[in-house]
């Protein structure tokens, strides 16, 4: 169960409503003491004075003392806190405003034995803090939790209210069904019954109810509360339809609580009833079950913010037999009450547990675990398989279904579960050490755990140093052997899941190790020294000094460097590769100056130290960026698309930033912080060119740091599109040849006749455009060949 019955101190009595008389009729009280003298009267107590003995009264009854002589007084702590009137020998005492505390009664010349008054305080709740109309009556639990507490029965005073407002005397009367008259005060009534009980029919009103019990007799008074829900109103729901696991550990089952304060979860398994979760007074709408499968147990009642319910009550009661409950799907139903209906359901499933895997981390001695904030200790670890002596090991073991928590948090209080770690041994006659953290325990050494269930690991951390435990030391109780971790050895973790846990088949163990070998702290100067044994150091801005130890990264170490005249020191920490790096400027020094001192100081061990001498620094490798613009076109023409193609080179010997920016037509378009490394290159395109205005010229620049490069793209204007040529004109026809002229008689040789002129040729056809000027070419080979037979025939 979730919740435990606490005693506020020894005796406290707790008495259930059947105990209780309830009656308009006063009571009697029994006082302990000899030949106690009890009188009917209207006093809550009455006693004889030479019969006071220690007695005890609480605050709020009368008290009638009888035997007393005048004058009386009542005192306390020495004082008169009130003078007594008799009336033949008795005094009446109200006790309503005193307080705790020892009294006696001075009368007369004597006074009698002390008496105690004690503060009353009373608990009462229903065993239910819902109730259906028209169903099972609901049963009201009584305690008295005073520091002393009454015996015998008490008369208590009962009022109620339904949603704030007061409820009659017939109202409670039908509710607890056992009124006997009226209360002490208005809308009360006293119950006269050896058991209390709420019962709400059909035609009362559901909602929120307070009752408040008063002792009649004394000043205690307690209130219970109760939620009237309409049948089939109330109801409990699954937020998920699956829960799911891993067999072995923890199981989370939230639920949603409507109108109840009740849950009762059954689970199954086939035809097996497993068991049923029995959840009651929980004060929340949300509520989730926190269930160990390994024990059967619940662990915790969790609110929607993570936190402990207090005050409710869960408990896992089987049906079958116990058992570490297998890895298997379960069916789960919900209702509010056993009596009602299933109001809804869900499956649990559990996997099969699994042995995964063990590494050895390392983390700086100085830095502390802290279980309130483990996330930064873990974030301080290094894994290796080697370990500077002195440092932290953190062993870190991956295993699933041991981290059921009804029986802590740590998992290696599991049944079967071990951690142990063992020194390898040097030769065939050396045993060999071991231990585990049961030896530890024994030896008083410092260890942590840290358990993260959520992602099925835990770790074990330990200083090296820590790890020792002489014959002498070895308590008589333990069987421990000796063991001690030192500096050359190899230690071996082997984490193991026997056949003592439910899991586990007999004969049968699960296992893995990991060894770590444990090293002398080592650091050594990185660096070159001259003939005389001195470390260069260059004479630069920033001139570095470093050296390489075993140390867990993160380590804390000073340095420490004195010239003639001058101290330079600084912290720094150990890197993950083990260097340990500063950087000084000493610009300013000069080439074959001294250092007297250069001093290393890790925190957890002892410091290095050597001497010094500056030497020139070698030049700095620097970047060498250069930029370069290519137009795709240097000319393009109005409207038309221009390109500009950017290139960033770097090279330098060195990594190199600078502002890279483009501009177009005196805008700057792109802008951005460039870094590249020695010999890349960074190329893009920008294509934000205003070409709408033939004749103009747009300029572009791109600047790399103090690199840049420029120029121009020309717009021109478009051309208009060409007609198409319109075709040839046909040749006019030639013209025919004049007849030649006859020949003259023979005798002498007269002149030649004239050659008849030769006929017309016909005018050309007119031509178009594209045609030859005055004649076509056909015409003219014509003409050609007539000129050439004439030429002939004169020769002739």
């Amino acid at each position: 169960m979730t919740s435990e019955t606490t005693y506020r101190k020894k005796g406290r009595a707790v008495v259930l409503a059947a105990l209780m008389v309830l009656s308009v009729v006063a009571m009697t009280v029994s006082f302990t003491g000899a030949a106690a003298a009890q009188q009917a009267t209207d006093a809550d107590a009455s006693i004889n004075a030479e019969d006071i003995d220690e007695n005890d009264f609480w605050i709020g009854q009368t008290v009638e003392v009888s035997g007393l002589e005048s004058p009386a007084d009542l005192v306390h702590d020495g004082e008169s806190v009130q003078n007594l009137r008799l009336d033949d020998g008795t005094a009446t005492i109200d006790t309503s405003d005193l307080s705790e505390g020892r009294y006696q009664i001075e009368h007369g010349d004597t006074s009698t034995n002390s008496f105690w008054l004690n503060e009353h305080e009373i608990n009462t709740e229903f065993d239910s803090n819902t109730a259906t109309l028209g169903s099972e009556a609901v049963s009201l639990t009584y305690e008295d939790v005073s520091e002393v507490p009454r015996t015998g029965n008490v008369e208590l005073n009962v009022t109620g209210e339904y949603e704030g407002e007061a409820l009659s005397d017939s109202e409670l009367d039908s509710i607890f069904g056992a009124a006997d008259g009226e209360g002490d005060e208005d809308n009360a009534v006293l119950i006269s019954s050896d058991s209390v009980e709420a019962q709400f029919d059909e035609d009362e009103d559901a909602g929120n109810y307070s009752f408040t019990f008063d002792v009649t007799d004394t000043t205690a008074e307690d209130t219970a509360e109760l939620s009237v829900v309409e049948p089939g109103s109330a109801s409990v729901d699954f937020t998920e339809n699956t829960y799911e696991g891993v067999a072995g550990d923890n199981v989370e089952i939230s639920l949603d609580l409507s109108n109840t304060e009740d849950a009762n979860l059954r689970l199954t398994h086939g035809d097996t009833h497993v068991g049923d979760f029995e959840i009651t007074g929980v004060d929340e709408e949300q509520v989730t079950v926190v269930f160990d499968t390994y024990d059967g147990d619940v662990v915790e009642l969790r609110d929607s913010d993570g936190e402990t319910i207090e005050g409710a009550d869960a408990e896992f009661v089987w049906e079958a037999d116990e058992m570490a409950l297998p890895a298997a799907e379960y069916d789960l139903e919900a209702q509010y009450d056993t009596e009602e209906d299933v109001t809804d359901g869900a499956l649990m499933l559990l996997n099969e547990r699994s042995t995964d895997g063990i590494t050895s981390h390392v983390a700086p001695s100085e830095v502390e675990f802290d279980s309130d904030n483990p996330e930064e200790f873990l974030g301080s670890t290094t894994e290796r398989d080697y370990i500077a002596y002195g440092d932290q090991l953190i062993t870190q073991v991956d295993a699933s279904g041991i981290y059921g928590s009804s029986q802590g948090e740590n998992p290696l209080n599991r049944e079967g579960v071990s951690l142990t770690f063992e020194r390898a041994s040097t030769d065939a006659f050396d045993s060999g050490e071991s231990f585990t953290l049961s030896d530890l325990d024994a030896a008083g050494i410092d260890y942590d755990v840290y358990t993260d269930a959520e992602n099925e690991t835990f770790y074990v951390i330990f200083n090296t140093e820590d790890i020792s435990l002489s014959s002498e030391d070895i308590p008589e109780e333990s069987e421990a052997d000796p063991f001690e971790m030192t500096a050359g050895e190899t230690w071996n973790a082997t984490f193991e899941v026997g056949s003592d846990n439910a899991y586990v088949e007999e004969d049968e163990t699960e296992s893995v190790s990991t060894n770590v070998d444990v090293e002398e702290v080592s650091t050594e100067w990185n660096g070159e020294f001259d003939e005389d044994d001195r470390l260069q150091v260059p004479n630069s801005a920033e001139s570095e000094i470093s050296a390489q130890t075993n140390l867990a990264p993160g380590t804390t170490a000073d340095y420490y460097v004195r010239f003639q005249t001058e101290v330079y020191e600084d912290e720094t920490t150990v890197t993950e590769d083990g260097t340990i790096s500063t950087n000084f400027d000493f610009s300013d020094r000069s080439e074959g100056e001294e250092i007297r001192t250069v001093r290393i100081n890790p925190q957890s061990s002892d410091e290095i130290d050597t001497s010094g001498i500056i030497v020139a620094s070698e030049a700095e490798p620097e970047a060498d960026i250069s930029v370069d613009g290519e137009l795709a076109s240097s000319e393009v023409q109005v409207g038309e698309e221009g390109e500009l193609t950017v290139t960033v080179t770097n090279n330098g010997d060195a990594a190199g930033t600078v502002d890279f920016h483009v501009d177009i037509g005196g805008d700057t378009i792109h802008q951005e912080e460039l870094t590249l490394e020695s010999g890349e290159e960074f190329t893009d395109s920008y294509t934000d060119f205003n070409t709408s205005e033939a004749g103009s010229e747009i300029s572009w620049e791109a600047h790399a740091g103090n690199a840049t490069d420029s120029g121009a793209l020309s717009v021109a204007e478009s051309d208009g599109s060409d007609g198409s040529d319109g075709s040839d004109g046909s040749d006019g026809s030639d013209g025919s040849d004049g007849s030649d002229g006859s020949d003259g008689s023979d005798g002498s040789d007269g002149s030649d006749g004239s050659d008849g002129s030769d006929g017309d040729d016909g005018s050309d056809g007119d031509d178009d455009d594209d045609g030859t000027p005055g004649f076509g070419v056909g015409v003219a080979l014509v003409a050609l060949l007539g000129a050439a037979m004439l030429a002939l025939r004169r020769q002739n």
